[in-house]
């Protein structure tokens, strides 16, 4: 009876070691939870990020290596370069306009 006694005693201890074990690892996993669950939010746009980059990619390299597709982006570039100067050529003769006016108005 006495060896029944000590292994009660044993595997009493031993249930509230694990126990308590248990209760502390579920806190710390409880803690580190939303850690965890970040990464994963982040490593998913992550991934989603590098398929809209290699998505863009292969649209640059199609439309750079296709040459209609180019010669419209040159004209396009060129009609912006003229509507730039145009701009600033208007611009600068509305100041001057704007300038004889206040000349002639004193």
């Amino acid at each position: 009876m006495d060896w029944q006694s000590a292994l009660n005693t044993v595997l009493i201890i031993l249930i509230w070691v694990g126990g308590i074990n248990l209760s502390i690892a579920l806190f710390i996993f409880v803690l580190y939870l939303p850690s965890i669950m970040q990464k994963k939010i982040n490593l998913k746009e992550a991934i989603e990020i590098k398929e809209e980059n290699i998505q863009v990619v292969e649209e640059a390299i199609f439309f750079k290596s296709n040459s209609k597709f180019q010669e419209i982006i040159n004209n396009q570039m060129k009609d912006i370069r003229e509507l730039s100067a145009k701009k600033k050529s208007l611009l600068a003769s509305l100041a001057d306009l704007e300038k004889e006016k206040t000349r002639k108005s004193k």
